[in-house]
């Protein structure tokens, strides 16, 4: 493991105290210079809901298309098809905005939240996402009393473990992560396709042909 992984370098933007658009960008700004070097998984342990400069934002707008930052990392992603970013779904589950926040809406993130004990079911903190807009989040790992920054980098790991195994472009990527949760078969907005199975994804990068039948994202 420790020589595939090595090839693989990863970018991590962690939790900060700014909260102004133009900071969440120029962030987003040095992971695309990391980018040009070849960083492949970029960990997002940080998300909005308000900005300094901008406080009109609603769940309804959790469309992947409005909010600044979310326009903007979605046009990062459809630049770079071979990178994998993934978003912290947020702590917002028991405030007023209770969904997940920006830039966790964009479509092809690999937004991650956390369950509760039993991994059946939303541990109350994580953001849930907002109808009728694609499923988020996409995975949900074990609850971690430091909330969804410290689940993302979980599934960071395993996106960057399997793109060492088998290298692939991201869709692949989000096909194979959503096809191996526990709720691969019924998605929802709390816990999205669920928990990532290990065993679930080693037998699909043996049968990586079963990967292009199933839907890039499914929509509540």
């Amino acid at each position: 493991m420790k020589q595939f992984l090595h090839s693989y370098r990863l970018f991590l933007i962690v939790a900060a105290l700014c909260t102004l658009s133009a900071f969440w960008l120029l962030g987003a700004r040095i992971g695309v210079e990391q980018t040009q070097r070849q960083v492949d998984v970029v960990n997002i342990s940080l998300g909005y809901t308000v900005f300094d400069d901008f406080d009109g934002y609603t769940p309804q707008m959790l469309d992947g298309r409005t909010a600044l930052c979310s326009r903007f990392l979605d046009s990062l992603l459809d630049a770079h098809p071979r990178m994998v970013v993934v978003q912290s779904a947020g702590n917002e589950g028991k405030n007023k905005w209770r969904h997940i926040s920006f830039p966790g809406d964009v479509a092809e993130a690999v937004t991650v939240g956390a369950a509760d004990s039993e991994g059946t079911g939303r541990s109350g903190k994580s953001g849930t996402g907002y109808y009728p807009h694609p499923v988020k989040p996409d995975l949900v790992v074990y609850d971690s009393p430091n909330g969804t920054s410290f689940s993302t980098p979980v599934v960071t790991g395993l996106c960057a473990a399997l793109m060492g195994y088998r290298p692939m472009k991201r869709r692949e990527l989000i096909r194979l992560l959503h096809a191996s949760g526990t709720r691969s078969a019924a998605p929802d907005l709390e816990t999205g396709y669920g928990i990532p199975q290990c065993d679930t994804l080693l037998g699909f990068l043996d049968t990586p042909a079963e990967l292009q039948t199933l839907p890039l994202n499914a929509t509540q």
